[in-house]
């Protein structure tokens, strides 16, 4: 039963939906990306955690350049000018919302 579940929503997936925004595509459809950089957001920049782990959801969860750019401005008015660690991470993050509008699955 599970396998049929699964093979069908494969099959599902493989189909052409015009009707579908690339910008609302669900969490599976996100592009996985690994550029091998450091993405780490520094206790420097950032004293607390929680803060921290705030900022990557959001960056993370970003679907449009636009959504992207409002994330670091904040990031900026709250925190000063961003490190390089934080700037890839911005990258990363436009690099993924490139992937996912193209369909590409993996970047490695």
């Amino acid at each position: 039963m599970v396998a049929a579940r699964s093979k069908e929503r494969r099959d599902r997936s493989n189909e052409i939906d015009d009707t579908r925004n690339p910008e609302e595509a669900d969490e599976e459809t996100r592009a996985a990306v690994n550029l091998g950089v450091d993405l780490k957001i520094g206790e420097g920049y950032i004293a607390d955690m929680n803060q921290r782990l705030v900022i990557y959801r959001r960056i993370a969860a970003a679907r449009t350049e636009q959504e992207l750019e409002s994330v670091m401005n904040e990031v900026r008015d709250r925190y000063g000018a961003p490190p390089p660690a934080v700037l890839n991470l911005a990258n990363y993050g436009q690099i993924r919302i490139a992937a996912d509008r193209l369909g590409v699955e993996s970047i490695v």
